[in-house]
C-alpha cells in the first residue's frame, strides 16, 4: 500500500509540473529548463556579492592547481555556462574561457563570461583545455558518464576538472524526496524536466572512475587552498553525509 501511495503521488506530481510550467509561460521540453517565473528570477539573480566572492575564490584555487608552461595562456572550458557567472569569475582569475551553452535562450540573454561561446561541442574538435568547470550540470544529463568520457577528449594530460552536483543523499537524510515534489517556484533536488540524476558523494566518485578520472590528492588541494573541499572530505571519513558532492579531478593515464 505504501509503495502504491508513493507511486501515485510521484506520478501526479509529474503530471502537475508541466502544467504549472506552461501556466507560467515556460516551454516544457527535455533539453530546455522549465521553471516558473519566480524560480527563474531567483536563478538569474546576480546581486549576491558574497556568492560572487566565494565563486572567485574557487576559480583562483583551480588556477593554482593547473600546470602550464610559463607564459602560456590557461584555457578553461565552462561546460553548461548558463548566463556565465562562473565563467566571468574564471576569466577574472586569468583563464581564457570558452563557454559551452546549448540553450540558445541563455546565450541570447548574454553570457557574461567568455572569450568564445559555442552551442555544440563539435565546434571544439581539436582543441584541448587546461581545465574544465562543470557546475551543477551533470544532474541535468541523461548520460553523465558518457558526457564525462567525451569531455576527457578535450583535456590536456594534466587538466583539472572541477565538478559539483546537488547532494541527493544529504537531501534524502532530511526529506522524503519521493513524497515531496513542490514545483511552484521552489527548486527541488528531483525537479521534473530538470534534474534527471541524483548523486551522492560515492556515486559521483564511481561516475568519475568509469569516465576515466581520478580525484586530485589532498596535498595538491592543500597547495591550492581548497579548504572547504579538504575539510568536507576529511569529515566525510567519519560522517559520510558531510562529504560534499564537489570534486576536483584529473584524467587518468588509461
Amino acid at each position: 500500500m505504501g509503495g502504491c501511495l508513493i507511486l501515485e503521488r510521484f506520478t501526479l506530481s509529474r503530471l502537475r509540473s508541466p502544467l504549472a510550467c506552461r501556466a507560467a509561460g515556460q516551454r516544457v521540453s527535455d533539453v530546455d529548463v522549465c521553471r516558473t517565473d519566480e524560480g527563474a528570477r531567483k536563478t538569474r539573480s546576480t546581486g549576491d556579492a558574497a556568492l560572487d566572492e566565494a565563486i572567485a575564490r574557487q576559480a583562483r584555487s583551480v588556477l593554482k592547481m593547473v600546470s602550464v608552461e610559463k607564459g602560456s595562456r590557461v584555457k578553461l572550458l565552462e561546460f553548461g555556462s548558463g548566463l556565465g557567472r562562473w565563467g566571468s569569475a574564471f576569466q577574472q582569475a586569468g583563464f581564457v574561457v570558452t563557454a559551452y551553452e546549448p540553450v540558445s535562450e541563455r546565450t541570447d540573454r548574454g553570457v557574461r563570461s567568455s572569450d568564445n561561446v559555442v552551442s555544440d561541442l563539435a565546434q571544439l574538435e581539436g582543441i584541448d583545455f587546461d581545465a574544465i568547470n562543470i557546475e551543477q550540470v551533470l544532474e541535468h544529463l541523461t548520460d553523465p558518464v558518457g558526457e564525462l568520457k567525451r569531455l576527457k577528449g578535450f583535456c590536456k594530460k594534466n587538466a583539472v576538472i572541477r565538478i559539483t552536483v546537488p547532494n541527493f543523499s544529504k537531501f534524502a537524510a532530511r526529506h522524503d524526496p519521493w513524497l515531496e515534489f513542490p514545483y511552484a517556484g521552489q527548486m527541488h533536488i528531483l525537479s521534473p524536466y530538470e534534474h534527471l540524476q541524483g548523486f551522492s558523494a560515492k556515486s559521483l566518485q564511481i561516475a568519475l572512475s568509469k569516465a576515466g578520472f581520478n580525484e586530485i590528492s589532498l596535498p595538491r588541494l592543500i597547495l591550492a587552498g581548497a579548504w572547504r573541499v579538504i575539510a568536507r572530505r576529511l569529515a566525510g571519513i567519519c560522517i559520510p553525509n558531510l562529504r560534499e558532492t564537489a570534486v576536483y579531478a584529473v584524467p587518468n593515464s588509461d
